[in-house]
């Protein structure tokens, strides 16, 4: 699955901040995951190559595997790159690990590129949201993203029923060093 990946994504993304004020260090320095600021914007839209399945939190992971080699199929197909990393959308998770719901598994890709095996397109509007880095293993990823929310609901925001997540990062489920950009848009 790493090399998968890796090999899907342009180029890999990481931020480093200081752990103090003091010299910059680097690790989660025995924490267990790592969470950037908060911060709101506007993510500007386009092409979208991707597949679609239903699924629940815990079949998320199951359901990325499934779909990955799919879409990298698709992607071969179109003779084209993909223009950033792999992004999953979700529609209407609302926490609960028994809800179903919606969930997208695709890139950006250049603009006028065709529908490729079992993947569509569609052109994602620009996407308003709050967004924060996660550093660390897939299983913690609740805990950003319950963070995420709650600055959401403390700064007074509305939350919309899409969320998305940048892969910028990947060696595994278990590792410390996958690096993703979690968003939860705002009406």
């Amino acid at each position: 699955m790493r090399n998968l990946l890796l090999s899907l994504t342009l180029a890999g993304t990481a931020f480093f901040r200081p752990a103090s004020a003091g010299t910059p260090q680097l690790g989660l320095q025995g924490q267990p995951y790592v969470l950037g600021p908060v911060f709101e914007q506007t993510v500007a839209g386009g092409t979208y190559l991707h597949l679609d399945c239903e699924t629940n939190l815990a079949g998320i992971g199951t359901q990325i595997q499934a779909l990955v080699p799919k879409l990298k199929q698709a992607l071969m197909a179109t003779r084209t790159q993909p223009m950033g990393p792999l992004e999953v959308i979700y529609h209407a998770v609302d926490g609960n690990p028994e809800t179903r719901f919606r969930m997208e598994v695709g890139f950006l890709v250049p603009e006028g590129t065709q529908a490729a095996g079992a993947a569509r397109t569609r052109v994602l509007p620009p996407f308003h949201c709050a967004s924060m880095t996660f550093t660390g293993k897939v299983a913690d990823l609740g805990q950003a993203y319950g963070s995420l929310y709650g600055s959401l609901h403390t700064s007074g925001k509305t939350p919309s029923e899409e969320s998305r997540q940048m892969i910028l990062y990947w060696e595994g489920p278990a590792s410390t060093n996958d690096l993703l950009l979690i968003q939860a848009g705002i009406r």
